[in-house]
């Protein structure tokens, strides 16, 4: 392992200092963390700048470099509504004070595009684009969701990239996410965020205008999933992929995750093959972490890798 996120509290010890020691000894980097805040309403503002502070202190304490933003409407993902003009502005004024605040911990701020959040759509996305200089984790999936194309993305915009969280996406399940027919867990569950190299985002297209625009940042290869009830076994991965059969995934003794196109013997699906055709000319550097995600009961697997070792 290289490098990791910060997961969710209760993944690693709440002591920031004891967190980068345990780090340290695997030879580990701690790259960031994933931060829900309130930026649109002003009736927030004290509560949010105390928690931009205390969660900065944290990363950094951590060793962590990055904080990385979502817009969400309360803390408990309340369903995103049409914001008001004043709204936005209040939100792009929140931006710079993530900026100045994280910034006093030598944290750099991307925020994140992602589905639930007030920064989910491709008018969402091109509005923060026009109205702030505040810079982005291109997170593929999520933008590809919204209506965005990340390729697009990076070529109009490729010094706001800042970071980057891969994943692939099966259309055909977020279509259904889009008309209202399923809600996320139930999409993510359903195989939306299947194997990278399955789905259908362009992710060798986006990888190489990334490395044309010069971007030597971390990629984080994510893959979201959901479970109900019990963490699954050993060596099975919850929901479907997008073959539509069950996932899976093998895992070392310790029951960490590791990217299959790493795996001996490989493993033999038919999402897994069609992930190691269109990703194997792309060497990476990897760390994997169970995350548990803000929805209940449901999960994330984020693995984290720099290309060229």
């Amino acid at each position: 392992l290289y490098a990791i996120e910060l997961g969710a509290a209760g993944f690693f010890p709440d002591d920031p200092i004891e967190v980068k020691a345990l780090l340290d000894s695997y030879g580990v980097e701690m790259i960031g963390g994933f931060v829900p805040v309130v930026l649109h309403d002003e009736a927030w503002a004290d509560r949010t700048r105390a928690e931009i502070d205390r969660v900065s202190r944290h990363l950094a304490a951590a060793g962590g470099t990055w904080f990385i933003t979502a817009v969400v409407v309360d803390p408990d993902w309340s369903p995103r509504y049409e914001l008001s003009d004043a709204e936005w502005d209040h939100m792009a004024m929140m931006f710079s004070e993530i900026d100045r605040i994280a910034g006093q911990y030598g944290l750099q701020q991307a925020v994140h595009p992602h589905v639930g959040t007030l920064v989910e759509t491709a008018s969402d996305v091109q509005r923060v684009l026009d109205m702030s200089d505040v810079g982005w984790c291109l997170d593929i999936a999520h933008l590809s969701v919204g209506g965005y194309d990340p390729v697009a993305f990076v070529r109009n915009y490729p010094e706001r990239v800042k970071h980057v969280h891969l994943k692939d996406v099966n259309f055909s399940v977020a279509a259904r996410l889009n008309a209202g027919e399923l809600t996320l867990k139930e999409a993510v569950f359903e195989g939306m965020f299947c194997t990278l190299g399955a789905g259908e985002v362009d992710v060798v297209g986006t990888i190489d205008a990334l490395e044309a625009s010069g971007f030597d940042g971390w990629y984080v290869l994510e893959q979201d999933t959901s479970i109900e009830g019990d963490v699954p076994a050993e060596g099975f991965w919850p929901g479907r992929g997008c073959c539509g059969q069950p996932c899976v995934r093998a895992t070392r003794r310790c029951g960490v995750a590791r990217s299959p196109y790493e795996l001996d013997p490989p493993v033999a699906s038919p999402c897994a093959r069609r992930q190691h055709r269109r990703i194997s000319a792309h060497r990476w550097r990897t760390a994997v972490v169970w995350d548990r995600g803000h929805q209940p009961a449901s999960w994330r697997n984020t693995l984290v890798g720099n290309r060229h070792p």
